[in-house]
């Protein structure tokens, strides 16, 4: 393709420049369409105009466009390789959810400049990587002092208030915060430390300074304003909520959906067990932009549950099967994947599912609440040896009190079963030893131990152990009592 002349060149350089200056990015990216010279590989000057169309299109939300021009175009891929409009290809793989692309795009450059290193910290923050995200802020924070300094600091917020909520992970701000985004941020940080009281006084502060931004400004419209402000709110709600004052707390949620705020996330997370009808609001359009991972996950779970419960089976059989798919860290499918069995087809299907299927769990993950599951529909079947096998080869915490207490009690219901509940409690007190337990632990287990040896007629067995407890608790008069008792059976002197 011939080339155009420097005269020509000028001419459109001018006016896409008009266009830029002003941001009219519509008629920015005609001036760019216009002539087929933007395709040119002759130097440095059509790769700028390359990067003139691409930010044009990312500036009217045309994200998908914009990629594909950018991964379509040699001239950047072959001549520039991971240098010239990677921030562009990145940004919009991000806005377009492809999360992870967004990230090997980022992290295929060796030395990342500023741009680079904050997307990569928000893309990690949207991925829930939050750890190496308060990394990489803190790190921003220390090496660049610029005017985006304070939305730096809103954006290490968040991640603080997303380690404590999400992963449960206790950090210090370390900084005072300013803006009613930062109050907000801090206090859901509170809110995840479970100082909630606190937590509450902040988002109130919070709602209080967002206000104070629209006192003199008569052009912003109430409604811009109550919907900034209900993100705050329904936090204020929860803070309430926490503190048992559930009435006050309804109060703000039920205002909150009448104001039918445009953030589709307040309502999405709100009402989802009110009704099929809002459930719509959890799927919405728009919405994966508005939640991390983890509250997706969330409303995925009670998305299952509600199909569930209304008798939604085959809607609850397809997505259980992509939540089995991708949530291997979470043993949440497959109890709601029984429950489903069990509503639809009776508790013995349910029993067969547990006991048969191989769910997709990641072998790290602890099976126990599913075997326990497993052990109240065969109680409720009637099949007490059966569950009894399933508690006895719980491991460790076949020897927790409740499991004891609770095998205990079905050995107790089948013939011949004192001998086995006998040798349970023996290896229970003997294992609690070996692991070094809490004293009230064990004294526990032993006491219950003698108590069930003198109900079955064995006294000596009792004194001995009641003899063991008194030697770490000596001024027990309870257990002497006990154990006096115990010797009038059998050795009356010594009593």
């Amino acid at each position: 393709m011939a080339a155009q002349s420097p005269t020509n060149m000028t001419v459109l350089y001018g006016e896409l420049n008009k266009f830029i200056n002003v941001s009219d990015y519509k008629q920015a990216l005609k001036a760019a369409n216009k002539s087929k010279w933007i395709y040119i590989n002759e130097g440095k000057e059509d790769t700028e105009a390359m990067h003139c169309k691409a930010v044009c299109m990312m500036q009217m939300s045309q994200f998908a466009e914009a990629l594909k021009f950018i991964e379509g175009a040699p001239e950047i891929k072959d001549a520039y390789p991971f240098s010239l409009l990677v921030f562009e290809k990145a940004y919009c793989q991000y806005r377009l959810l492809q999360t992870q692309d967004a990230l090997d795009t980022i992290n295929q450059v060796k030395s990342p400049d500023l741009r680079l290193l904050e997307l990569k910290a928000q893309v990690l923050y949207k991925l829930g990587q939050y750890s190496a995200s308060l990394a990489l802020y803190k790190n921003l924070i220390k090496e660049f002092s610029d005017e985006f300094e304070e939305e730096r600091m809103t954006n290490i917020s968040a991640v603080h208030a997303a380690l404590s909520a999400f992963d449960g992970v206790k950090t210090e701000l370390g900084f005072e915060v300013e803006s009613y985004e930062q109050l907000y941020n801090k206090g859901c940080w509170l809110l995840g430390n479970n100082r909630v009281v606190e937590a509450q006084k902040v988002l109130v502060q919070a709602e209080e300074v967002c206000r104070g931004l629209y006192v003199d400004d008569p052009d912003v419209p109430e409604e811009e304003i109550e919907g900034e402000i209900s993100i705050i709110r329904v936090q204020l709600a929860y803070a309430l909520q926490l503190q048992g004052k559930t009435d006050e707390a309804l109060t703000i949620y039920n205002q909150v959906i009448r104001l039918r705020p445009t953030d589709i996330a307040l309502v999405a997370e709100q009402n989802v067990f009110d009704s099929r009808k809002k459930m719509k609001a959890t799927i919405a359009p728009g919405l994966e932009n508005k939640l991390v991972p983890f509250q997706k996950k969330k409303i995925d779970f009670n998305r299952a549950l509600l199909f569930m419960y209304s008798n939604q089976w085959e809607a609850c059989r397809k997505l259980l099967k992509s939540l089995q798919r991708d949530h291997t860290d979470s043993i949440i499918p497959c109890l709601i994947q029984a429950a489903q069995i069990g509503r639809e087809k009776g508790s013995s299907k349910a029993v067969e599912y547990l006991q048969h299927s191989d769910p997709d769990i990641s072998p790290e993950i602890d099976l126990t609440d599913v075997k326990l599951c497993l052990v109240q529909l065969l109680l409720g079947l009637g099949n007490l040896e059966e569950a009894c096998l399933v508690l006895e080869a719980l491991g460790d915490v076949t020897y927790t009190p409740a499991v004891v207490s609770c095998l205990v009690s079905l050995y107790n219901a089948q013939r011949g079963g004192e001998v086995k509940a006998a040798r349970l409690m023996e290896h229970a007190i003997e294992w609690h030893k070996n692991n070094k337990s809490p004293a009230p632990i064990l004294s526990s287990l032993m006491w219950e131990s003698s108590e069930f040896a003198l109900k079955h007629n064995n006294p000596k067995s009792a004194a001995a152990t009641l003899e063991e407890i008194l030697r770490f608790e000596p001024k027990n008069v309870k257990v002497l009592a006990k154990l006096i008792f115990a010797y009038s059976m059998f050795n009356q002197t010594k009593a």
